[in-house]
């Protein structure tokens, strides 16, 4: 019996070349949902920890434990947009936080509203923790209080968590909230879109919240402005493709050294060993390409291999390359679901079947590898539900571990990708000197640069070059879907 189908990628028009070269493809990802903090999920690996403030999308904070802004818009600033100081005791102690000048801000377009962040701001103070969202008392719940000339609005906080800087993962999901001196610190979001036309008439803003359980000395509780480093709008990078209108006849140009589609009945014969599951499709498939026609590829029930090919330099080139480009396009099909674990897209590699893949390590003599990546689709409840984030999947050189790392590209706009439309992925790798950290890995999506890294160590030896741009498209690790 055939195994049912679950996931499928499209591929189409991979290019090489020794020039970067893009050719672009409308983004639909906008500012708002790349540039937000999330509580998370149960499992506490996919929300705002210590080192992310989206952990599942590998978004990073720039300051260890959380940014923020102060009243005078100084990052990371001392001057709080207001302070309480809590004293100690057992008992459940109800608090007001006048925030009326944060909520301000806010309304008038001054600040982003990404959140209220709370710390403590005398060095001997102790630890509180608040009530969460999550409480199972509902009258325990942080609230916002707005009091306008009209009269009043009350919101409840629609994400909160606790920044834990002894522990990697998120707690978003439990219902305590806590704040203390060692960089403890508790967030909360509240919903002000459907405020913005009273915007004039607000008089004060109160945060309310439950003290459950207080340690130690009195506490100033500050309220801060959750900063998060977002990136100005990129202009996409225009190459020489911009001279190729839908990539007819690249292949001419001098600087690019290989170029194919999936039109031509003998595209397979320049690829070595290309095995998998996999066929050729177009629009009488009832799916649209790119242009003619795609490869596409299946992901299959209990199985962890899509398809996979080589594409030999020395045979094709004569010799192996130190640097290279590739571009290809990819589309996720509507069926794409890859929730239990991550995989492998195309990259380049010069494992010489020795060494650099496959838990085999990397140890600068006997192969190295640099493929793609994608990362388990994120969750319902995240800024970027649904998507895919995609990376670079490294086997470097003088790491412990005996499997490879992935380089999530997150910089930048980053790379999360939809289901059910065309991306331009490109990819340029320029192997470092022997023996030194100055090798260059760098991603375009669409045109916009999303990793640039120029440290990596992948060979001690000359010997080792770029020998194959691999299209391995895998799930897992070892688990099957």
């Amino acid at each position: 019996m055939k195994k049912k189908v679950i996931v499928s990628v499209f591929l189409t028009a991979a290019l090489l070349s020794v020039s970067v070269f893009q050719t672009l493809v409308a983004s639909t990802l906008s500012a708002a949902d790349r540039w937000n903090w999330t509580e998370g999920s149960e499992s506490g690996l996919d929300g705002a920890t210590r080192e992310f403030y989206n952990a599942a999308a590998s978004l990073r904070w720039q300051h260890p434990n959380g940014d923020w802004r102060d009243k005078l818009g100084t990052p990371q600033g001392k001057s709080a947009f207001s302070e309480l100081t809590i004293a100690g005791g057992k008992e459940e102690l109800p608090v007001s936080i006048d925030i009326t000048a944060l909520a301000n801000q806010w309304l008038n377009g001054s600040l982003a509203n990404r959140g209220v962040m709370l710390q403590i701001g005398n060095v001997n103070g102790g630890v509180i923790r608040f009530a969460s969202r999550e409480n199972p008392n509902a009258n325990l719940r942080p609230r916002l209080v707005l009091h306008f000339r009209d009269g009043k609005e009350t919101l409840n906080a629609v994400a909160d968590t606790s920044l834990d800087p002894s522990s990697y993962k998120s707690n978003g999901k439990s219902i305590l909230l806590s704040v203390g001196t060692g960089m403890r610190r508790a967030l909360l979001q509240f919903d002000f879109s459907a405020l913005t036309a009273r915007q004039a008439a607000l008089q004060k803003a109160e945060l309310q919240l439950v003290a459950i359980e207080r340690f130690g000395a009195s506490s100033a509780v500050q309220i801060f402005a959750v900063d998060l480093p977002v990136t100005a709008p990129i202009t996409a990078q225009l190459g020489i493709a911009s001279q190729f209108v839908g990539d007819v006849n690249i292949a001419h140009h001098p600087d690019v050294v290989y170029a194919t589609g999936f039109d031509d009945k003998n595209w397979i014969a320049s690829w070595h060993e290309f095995i998998g599951h996999f066929k050729i499709v177009d629009s009488a498939d009832h799916f649209s390409p790119l242009s003619g026609s795609a490869l596409q590829v299946r992901l299959e029930k209990g199985d962890n291999n899509g398809a996979g090919g080589n594409l030999m330099f020395k045979k094709l080139l004569g010799s192996e390359p130190e640097q290279m480009y590739v571009r290809y396009y990819l589309r996720l099909g509507n069926n794409w679901r890859p929730r239990i674990d991550g995989g492998k897209l195309p990259g380049f590699a010069g494992t010489y079947g020795k060494g650099g893949w496959g838990g085999r390590p990397n140890d600068g003599r006997s192969g190295w590898s640099a493929r793609g990546a994608f990362l388990k689709q994120i969750a319902e409840g995240n800024p970027l539900a649904g998507r895919t984030p995609i990376g670079s999947y490294v086997y470097e050189n003088g790491k412990s571990n005996d499997f490879g790392a992935v380089f999530a590209w997150s910089e930048g706009e980053g790379a999360y990708l939809e289901n059910n439309r065309w991306y331009c992925i490109e990819q340029y790798l320029r192997l470092n000197t022997p023996g030194q950290s100055d090798g260059v890995l760098q991603a375009w999506l669409d045109g916009k640069l999303v990793l640039n890294r120029n440290n990596l160590n992948l060979r001690l030896v000359p010997e080792l070059k770029i020998e194959k741009f691999w299209i391995s498209i895998y799930h897992g690790g070892s688990l099957a879907i």
